[in-house]
């Protein structure tokens, strides 16, 4: 195995002083003067590196700011810059570099034949400061007081660990609402895997009409009919006859999509879990019926996928993938402390939030470049790594050659040894 020799932070200051940083800046209003003291590069890389740290503040920034570029500014000159002007340009910077990464390898997966691309889409939410309600509407509660909520939806291509679109919105904006945003970044070919909250009939239809394919869970409720006699299918008896297993094409919905219907049934001890769960939930407006609490015996697929490419225990294996994007959050938010914000105004905000989401960019990278050279590397002990040396090793470089960095990752960030259950790239590398 011979993984590459750059290390992130060198591929880091490599792509800011290769992006088109002067025009970006100027078009956001950023950069005014010719020599200003806070000039965008070295701007960009203090943001960058101040989203690891587990403070967000202006005093914070100011410090690491001085330990960088030799150079003191005051909290009070941070808060200057900390604008509008500043979020368009963190804003602009972050398009730029979506639309513009490209990277060769990706995780070693029997699937990158069978599919161009499996993109994941969801989302995260950040508890904001109460002050922020008005821009950021927060999830109604029985105080009446107003919260404050933000809600990040990221899409992710799987196998190359690669970001394609970040969203920011208000809590409000609910996912069925963000069902449609990945619409115009889809290609002939694409896997799109969702949970049940992006699952909109029409939204499926044309993801279908692009030529792509999606995987999602059946919501129960939803009507289905029989291709053949257009009669409505009752499926649960429909289950009941087919036993452990049934893979078979329906029409969904009041639009009689075409669709193929897999259903897995599930370990009685697992599904009687699942029903207790059901049962415990405090929402009484839920009310399960008897015919939902049953149908928690089936693991129940919706897809487009034809049996050919995939076949029934593969679509619940691949369907098990989507939870890689809860490892991607709980990264975020453990080591790059995405969650840690402070009593500051929007604009400070939405800077450190934009800092975090193009380090995010970067890092992810970073560690896809590792896998494909077949280094088992952990995402989250990559991650923690990451967060407790990139300062020091931007500050003394010399202290630390790439080749023992790289060394010390290799050891310290691979995936542990377990026989009672498989990591992401061993699940990856299984499918097919």
């Amino acid at each position: 195995m011979h993984p590459p020799s750059p290390l992130l932070l060198q591929s880091l200051t490599q792509k800011i002083s290769s992006t088109a940083l002067l025009p970006l800046a100027r078009a956001s209003g950023f950069l005014r003067r010719r020599s200003p003291k806070i000039n965008p590069a070295n701007f960009l890389l203090t943001a960058c590196l101040f989203a690891l740290q587990n403070q967000c503040s202006l005093a914070a920034f100011a410090q690491l700011w001085a330990a960088l570029h030799q150079q003191c500014l005051s909290k009070q000159a941070v808060h200057k810059r900390f604008n509008a002007a500043a979020v368009g340009f963190l804003q602009s910077v972050l398009q730029s570099v979506l639309a513009s990464l490209i990277l060769p390898g990706s995780i070693p997966s029997p699937l990158g034949s069978a599919f161009k691309r499996i993109l994941v889409q969801d989302s995260t939410c950040l508890s904001l400061p109460a002050k922020l309600a008005a821009r950021f509407p927060g999830a109604a509660n029985q105080t009446q007081h107003p919260q404050a909520s933000l809600k990040i939806q990221a899409t992710l291509d799987l196998l190359k660990n690669q970001f394609l679109a970040f969203q920011l919105s208000p809590f409000v904006v609910n996912d069925q609402k963000a069902s449609p945003d990945l619409l115009p970044l889809l290609q002939p070919g694409d896997l799109i895997l969702r949970d049940l909250g992006y699952l909109v009939l029409e939204v499926l239809q044309q993801i279908h009409h692009q030529g792509a394919y999606f995987l999602s869970r059946f919501r129960y409720g939803l009507s289905l009919w029989c291709p053949q006699s257009q009669l409505r299918l009752h499926l649960l008896e429909q289950l009941r006859r087919a036993g452990p297993l049934w893979d078979g094409q329906v029409l969904l919905g009041s639009q009689k999509l075409p669709v193929r219907l897999v259903a897995v049934r599930l370990p009685p001890a697992l599904a009687q879990e699942r029903r207790r769960k059901a049962l415990r939930n405090r929402d009484r407006r839920l009310n399960h019926s008897q015919d939902y609490l049953q149908l928690l015996d089936w693991n129940i697929f919706l897809t487009n996928v034809p049996s050919t490419c995939l076949n029934a225990t593969a679509v619940a294996e691949l369907y098990g993938l989507r939870w890689r994007v809860e490892i991607v959050f709980k990264t975020w938010k453990s080591h790059f402390h995405l969650a840690q914000l402070t009593e500051v105004s929007a604009e400070h905000l939405l800077v450190v939030i934009l800092a975090k989401l193009l380090w995010i960019c970067w890092f992810s990278i970073h560690w896809t470049q590792l896998v494909a050279h077949g280094a088992e590397v952990s995402l989250l002990k990559l991650a923690q790594w990451w967060s407790k040396f990139a300062v020091a090793l931007c500050l003394r470089p010399h202290k630390l050659s790439l080749a023992t960095c790289l060394s010390q990752i290799l050891y310290y960030c691979r995936y542990d040894k377990r026989k009672d259950r498989r990591n992401f790239l061993q699940k990856c590398a299984g499918l097919g």
